[in-house]
């Protein structure tokens, strides 16, 4: 079987709706557009779907010079080059020069009932990340690593195990690749897909992200995935429980749906 590409996803503004796309460019960040912008509290402290679920319900799509946002029936538009302070904000224990967005913020803060600013990574080298113990890389507002690669099989297998079957969009991956066997992503380390070439660098730990419903914005009150994930995606020498892997890009270009997954490694 050849493994291939079946899905690319971007979430523009962190922890909101995916963008899925036929065909994307891989940045020094990850995807083109992927986490660039990030809504935090009044202190510039990040906020995410961990605790505001409705933040999922933000959609968002690409347009010819920016960023069209809706939720509900209300949109706003917001220009690739728009404008506004700078400030230093925190994503975990990153402090990260940002643009501060200002004319944003009431939509927002209106739509999560709860004080927010929106923000914009300028500068795509304005964070670098260490997420491996011979390599750094350059880092959106995403949590740890460029980009986040799923496998179907895996999924299928973890969905066996559930009573109630759960999407790939409980996991925000960027790229879903059909894979030959459930859990086969553990061990690579060296991947191409099409022409660009990643290290896989580490498992994906997951959350309580992972038990939001997607499609409607609420965390399950059974816990799931994440309770099941718990029996039996437990590695060696780690805490918590995994799912997909983090990459990050050797080299940079567009990649698209039906790109070959070679294994180099």
């Amino acid at each position: 079987m050849t493994m291939q590409v079946t899905e690319i996803n971007i979430y523009p503004i962190k922890s909101t709706a995916k963008i899925t796309l036929p065909s994307v460019e891989v940045e020094s960040t990850g995807l083109q557009w992927d986490r660039r912008w990030m809504l935090t509290d009044h202190n510039f402290q990040f906020i995410t779907g961990r605790k505001y679920p409705k933040l999922t319900q933000i959609y968002s799509f690409l347009h010819d010079s920016s960023l069209r946002v809706s939720f509900q029936h209300e949109t706003i538009e917001i220009p690739f080059d728009a404008q506004g302070k700078e400030v230093v904000a925190t994503v975990w224990k990153d402090a990260v020069k940002s643009i501060h967005l200002q004319q944003y913020d009431a939509w927002f803060s209106q739509w999560l009932e709860q004080n927010c600013h929106l923000i914009y990574m300028q500068n795509l080298q304005s964070r670098t990340t260490s997420p491996h113990p011979t390599m750094s890389s350059a880092l959106s507002f995403a949590d740890s690593s460029p980009l986040l690669l799923t496998n179907l099989a895996s999924l299928h297998d973890l969905n066996s195990h559930l009573s109630v079957p759960v999407t790939m969009d409980h996991f925000r991956p960027n790229i879903v690749i059909s894979g030959e066997s459930a859990y086969e992503e553990d061990q690579w380390k060296i991947i191409q897909i099409g022409s660009i070439t990643f290290s896989v660098i580490s498992p994906c730990r997951r959350c309580v992200f992972t038990t939001v419903d997607p499609n409607r914005g609420i965390k399950r009150s059974d816990g799931e995935p994440l309770k099941t994930l718990h029996t039996y995606r437990q590695l060696p020498n780690r805490k918590g429980v995994y799912f997909g892997q983090n990459l990050i890009p050797h080299s940079f270009g567009k990649i698209q749906l039906g790109d070959r997954v070679i294994l180099h490694e």
